[in-house]
């Protein structure tokens, strides 16, 4: 009797554990199958940070870039892109600017946060939307934003662990189907010597 009353235990495990791999992108269907619409699909994308590493000298701000590779198939189409951004340890975001590089798509719209507070300046990570309508990316998209480097931050400092997400929206029958790519580093440090001019 304790046989037959685990069994339905077990089984309902084994499921919520297929479920979940399947939600993580594990996939028990081929990565080229459509999807659905509204829902999310397997993570895409190669990342390309900025080579060499950005340098900015402590109390002042500087541009750092950041950009994702196209490595699968992609809808021939996006209606609209989110973007989220949050700014390396020991650093922050300097405003709530994303500035397109290259063939990337621009007009940035984002609202940027320090934890739960909206702020202008100084920002620990940011949201931010476009209406770009067009074909997704052929090969690379590629981004800048301005990091602030804390006036009290030691020379030769690396600020590492920052990143960013791209979400592609394409029309659905019914609803949106979204498309998000894995992460792009955002890293920068300050110089090993200070400046003499």
């Amino acid at each position: 009797m304790k046989t037959d009353v685990r069994r339905p235990a077990h089984w309902c495990v084994a499921v919520l554990a297929a479920g979940a791999a399947l939600a993580l992108g594990g996939g028990l269907a081929p990565a080229t199958a459509a999807p659905v619409a509204g829902a999310p699909v397997p993570y895409w994308g190669t990342d390309s940070p900025q080579r060499p590493i950005a340098l900015i000298k402590p109390g002042a701000s500087g541009p750092v870039t950041f950009g994702i590779k196209r490595t699968k198939d992609l809808p021939s189409r996006v209606n609209g892109l989110t973007l989220t951004v949050y700014s390396p340890e020991l650093m922050r975001l300097a405003d709530a600017t994303v500035t397109p590089v290259g063939h990337a798509p621009g007009g940035w719209s984002c609202r940027m946060y320090d934890g739960m507070t909206p702020v202008t300046h100084n920002g620990r990570h940011m949201s931010c939307t476009s209406r770009y309508s067009g074909p997704a990316p052929a090969e690379e998209w590629r981004w800048k934003v301005n990091l602030a480097a804390p006036a009290e931050l030691a020379a030769g400092t690396r600020s590492a662990n920052g990143w960013a997400s791209l979400r592609l929206h394409s029309p659905g029958r019914d609803s949106g189907t979204w498309w998000d790519s894995n992460a792009m580093t955002l890293e920068a440090r300050t110089p090993v010597a200070a400046a003499t001019s």
